[in-house]
């Protein structure tokens, strides 16, 4: 199961469906069934959690404040900045 956040325009949820079910296909076996579902954050506790956890990575990679991270990194496995090596500039 893929979970989203709600998308209120049409274009923007097919687009961002698409994308989802490329990449699920590169990932999963032929036969893995799955599905996509649009939720409200404010009304579904799983986006509510993966939502804290993210803002609180960004908050210690982003502004150098690691008080919300270091209330969540006992569930932080491992980090890895994806841009550390690159020379393309993304904003």
């Amino acid at each position: 199961m893929v979970i989203t956040d709600s998308i209120p325009v049409n274009r923007k949820r097919k687009a961002i469906e698409k994308a989802l079910k490329q990449v699920l296909k590169e990932m999963l076996p032929t036969t893995a069934p799955y599905r996509i579902m649009h939720h409200a954050s404010k009304a579904h506790h799983g986006l509510q959690i993966a939502d804290y956890l993210n803002w609180a990575i960004y908050r210690k990679w982003e502004h150098g404040d690691p008080e919300s991270f270091d209330t969540i990194s006992k569930l932080v496995r491992s980090e890895y900045d994806i841009f550390q090596t690159g020379t393309r500039y993304y904003y």
